[in-house]
């Protein structure tokens, strides 16, 4: 319980302390005493459960990691992305044609109008 501390120290300490403290504040200090042992364990019990809590949590973060480039690696999400910008690229293609288009053919009609007119 004591780690190294025999039966002989602990006789010394109980006597030492019974003459600094006297009979009538023994009970006191033993009480003292054993609050902040208690208080001192309980502290490192919640100190020890909150590091675990949060290596938990950082090892369960990792396995998602993982997990989700298994995922992206199986089913091609790399090559997903290329061809959907692929795909984008080529819609801009479009639409940009088509409005060159529809631009030389309102400007052909608005000509033919204004040839009209004269």
């Amino acid at each position: 319980m004591f780690g190294s501390i025999g039966i002989p120290e602990i006789i010394v300490i109980v006597i030492v302390i019974m003459l600094l403290f006297g009979p009538e504040k023994l009970p006191d200090f033993a009480k003292t005493f054993g609050k902040t042992i208690r208080d001192f364990r309980k502290t490192l019990n919640e100190a020890k459960s909150t590091i675990e809590n949060e290596l938990d949590k950082a090892s369960i973060s990792k396995e998602i990691n993982q997990l989700r480039q298994d995922m992206q690696s199986d089913i091609g999400i790399d090559s997903l992305n290329e061809t959907s910008q692929e795909i984008k690229a080529e819609l801009n293609t479009i639409k940009n044609t088509n409005f060159e288009s529809n631009n030389e053919f309102n400007t052909t009609e608005t000509e033919d109008v204004y040839r009209k007119q004269e």
